[in-house]
């Protein structure tokens, strides 16, 4: 997260980096992600208010060009992803963007764009972000690749935007620090063994959590 100082009690613009990995114990081909559960606390707001907004389905028909071309006002962040194919072991590197959704009855929606195949079709992860209590519940749930034979092994995904609106700039992000630290708990990661390896399940969950660090900035 930058900036890592940042108020106790005033929220303001910040980017985030995220990265994750997917691996076996033996190192072979793993399930294939399918969804997450992510809750965050309070400290970070994300503003979709006057920020452009593109659909899951239009997104679906376009390629990776067309949909930063066509969509680039909405756009939040970029990164790459790794997939690895279970029938020949080839890893693909694929570009993403992460665009707007809009928010609407209390639920702000989030897609994750890349591309993969022959014909560049779209596929879109969807994310949902809604206030649970005293904190913020983001669900995930990601497409099949290459009808099953994909899975996730890693990524990278930069999310930082700031837009005008009002004669005024604003930011997708914002975060405050009063604690120290932003606790990210995730309950359920759902994985599925769409490729068939034997001896693996046909699903597997997994849930765990880490703390990101900030330090608090007081003022008088």
């Amino acid at each position: 997260m930058t900036p890592r100082q940042l108020p106790s009690r005033e929220f303001v613009p910040i980017g985030v980096a995220a990265s994750g990995v997917v691996e076996t114990q033996n190192g072979g081909h793993p399930s294939a992600l399918r969804e997450a559960t992510v809750t965050l606390d309070r400290g970070i707001r994300v503003n979709t208010k006057d920020l452009a907004a593109c659909s899951r389905r239009r997104l679906e028909r376009m390629t990776i060009a067309a949909a930063r071309k066509v969509c680039r006002r909405a756009i939040g962040g970029r990164g790459v992803a790794r997939v690895g194919l279970a029938s020949s072991g080839t890893v693909l590197r694929m570009p993403l963007t992460l665009f707007n959704g809009g928010t609407s009855a209390g639920v702000t929606r989030l897609f994750v764009h890349g591309a993969a195949g022959a014909t560049g079709d779209g596929l879109v992860a969807v994310g949902q972000i809604r206030q649970r209590g005293n904190e913020l519940q983001m669900t995930w749930r990601l497409p099949r690749i290459l009808e099953g034979d994909g899975s996730l092994l890693g990524f990278k995904l930069e999310v930082k935007r700031s837009f005008a609106a009002s004669g005024r700039r604003h930011s997708y992000l914002s975060a405050r620090c009063p604690k120290g630290l932003f606790r990210v708990n995730v309950p359920k990661l759902g994985f599925v063994n769409e490729a068939r390896i034997p001896g693996v399940p046909s699903r597997t969950f997994l849930k765990g959590g880490l703390a990101v660090p900030c330090r608090p900035k007081h003022f008088g």
